[in-house]
């Protein structure tokens, strides 16, 4: 990846933000692209102490900045990843790595008002994804209904700098990735377990740390209440290092979307 030297005036607008950094249109030597310039150590502590005093107390864990530019380095030529978000310069200021730019491909996420079909057959699809990359040692963690979009020819991932690329790990995390890290250090199965957790949670509209917290299952949809679904949350409560995942019959891995009518 080259490096562009950031220029504040070349600011177009603001686009999007999340727990680690700001997304903005901007003007790159004549380029329109999208700009993901992380927050400052000062706009991190001033959120953690006076407006999101919550949301953001995952965010800058000890693998810090310098992980995240190597990450990006490797998957600029990721060709797993040649259909999704296409990176294309590092982003320095004063010296310094603070973002990194893309193209510039407006998108709708997923949507948790979508219908019940649709939604199924978008974490149908998000799941052969996070298979596919998890054959190539590049995991996801962190699911998210902002990090992925419903194209024509499949899903599309959008957080990429925050995957986990061999020993390159995860940035942030997320209620589920952190409740699997309590439980095992075995990272092979870490998107299998964060994933039925965003299943339980796009499917019942309810955010996956209220669920991790058992606090709106009595609430769920009736799909959602059935003996094999409660059981399979059960199970889910329960991994831990030496847990042996379940398969279905074929010997793919068993999902909720296995159990699902």
């Amino acid at each position: 990846m080259d490096i562009s030297i950031f220029k504040e005036e070349n600011i177009i607008k603001e686009i999007g933000h999340g727990v680690e950094g700001i997304v903005y249109l901007y003007n790159d030597n004549g380029n329109i692209v999208a700009l993901k310039k992380f927050y400052t150590k000062k706009e991190i502590y001033k959120m953690n102490n006076t407006i999101y005093p919550y949301e953001y107390t995952s965010f800058g864990n000890s693998y810090g900045i310098d992980n995240k530019e190597l990450k990006l380095m490797i998957l600029k030529n990721e060709p797993v990843l040649k259909n999704d978000i296409s990176l294309l310069n590092r982003v320095y200021y004063k010296d310094k790595f603070i973002g990194f730019t893309s193209v510039y491909d407006p998108y709708t996420p997923l949507s948790f008002i979508d219908k019940k079909k649709n939604k199924i057959k978008a974490l149908r699809l998000l799941q052969e994804r996070y298979e596919e990359l998890n054959k190539h040692g590049i995991y996801i963690g962190d699911f998210n209904d902002d990090n992925f979009c419903l194209t024509d020819n499949g899903i599309k991932l959008y957080d990429i700098d925050n995957f986990r690329i061999d020993k390159l790990d995860f940035n942030v995390v997320n209620p589920a990735m952190m409740e699997y890290m309590n439980k095992s250090g075995n990272i092979k199965n870490i998107d299998y377990y964060c994933f039925n957790y965003f299943v339980l949670s796009y499917l019942s509209c309810y955010s996956t740390d209220m669920i991790l917290r058992g606090y709106v299952i009595k609430d769920f949809p009736s799909y959602l209440k059935t003996k094999e679904v409660l059981n399979f949350i059960n199970y889910l409560e329960n991994i831990n290092d030496n847990t042996i995942i379940e398969r279905t019959k074929d010997g793919k891995q068993k999902t909720l979307l296995n159990i699902i009518k």
